[in-house]
């Protein structure tokens, strides 16, 4: 599941200094598993900031924090259509797409 955070650089420029992983590279499934989503560090205004290093921000930007999601577990089309149900419920998988299921 993806938490996104925003903060507001409201009064003066800014910095950030960044220590994230998992952003050029999900995490890899296992036993047939899919991977996971990417990490993004980010201005609102656009711009893709790199996962570690120190960042500029100007005046009355946003910078955007999403997590990464990790791998999924065995091969999902085998997996008991009730728990696929529930898991599309709480939010913990998506549908999937018209690619992956060919």
């Amino acid at each position: 599941m993806r938490r996104d955070c925003m903060h507001e650089i409201q009064r003066w420029k800014g910095r950030a200094a960044a220590n994230y992983e998992r952003v050029r590279f999900p995490a890899r499934g296992f036993d047939g598993g899919q991977a996971g989503m990417a990490g993004y560090v980010g201005l609102a205004s656009g711009a893709m900031l790199p996962g570690k290093g120190r960042h500029a921000m100007p005046r009355g930007d946003h910078i955007v924090i999403q997590s990464p999601d990790g791998g999924g577990l065995g091969e999902p089309r085998l997996r008991d259509a009730a728990l696929v149900q529930r898991d599309l419920r709480y939010g913990s998988v998506t549908e999937p797409s018209n690619e992956a299921q060919q």
